[in-house]
């Protein structure tokens, strides 16, 4: 009875294969080429393509308000001479303290960009905002070797706004 509890239903499959693919190609570009019209298909918005490291980011603004984005980061390895493995992992980045962020909002208010700055503040768990860096170098983790084993992940770099 246990053993069925555990069990993976039919949806959490589905997810899994696409999750994590394994593809017959010798191709490295042709796979790259096939991950930018994907994502682009899904309404990506590629940021940056990087053949060398086989490393593809994108973002999107998330349904069903569109006011959070979502970036993804897809990496393109050949693991042998026939084979490559492609990974896909998700970053759900919080409020980031940029200036198009602080200094849009204090125009349109008319108040101190400072003013605009410690509200943000507030409103994160950990008690201040992220910098672009933080969500720069949860990409350049996901793209790592270090994760090879992470896949399908949606990484919170929100500073914990997404546990509440």
């Amino acid at each position: 009875a246990t053993q069925g509890l555990l069990a993976p239903t039919d949806a959490q499959m589905k997810m899994r294969s696409l999750q994590t693919r394994t593809f017959d190609l010798k191709d490295r570009n042709a796979a790259i080429r096939g991950v930018i019209a994907s994502l682009q298909d899904l309404g990506f918005i590629i940021e940056r393509a990087n053949e060398g490291l086989g490393l593809v980011s994108a973002a999107r603004f998330a349904e069903p308000n569109y006011y959070d984005v979502v970036t993804i980061t897809v990496t393109v390895r050949q693991d042998t001479p026939e084979k490559m493995s492609i990974r896909a992992n998700a970053i759900l980045p919080g409020l980031i303290d940029t200036p198009m962020a602080i200094q849009r909002r204090a125009q349109e208010r008319g108040v101190p960009a400072e003013q605009i700055r410690a509200e943000r503040n507030a409103l994160v768990p950990m008690g201040f905002m992220g910098s672009a860096w933080d969500v720069a170098n949860a990409a350049v983790f996901l793209a790592s070797d270090e994760a090879s084993f992470i896949t399908g992940a949606m990484l919170d770099a929100a500073g914990g706004g997404y546990m509440i």
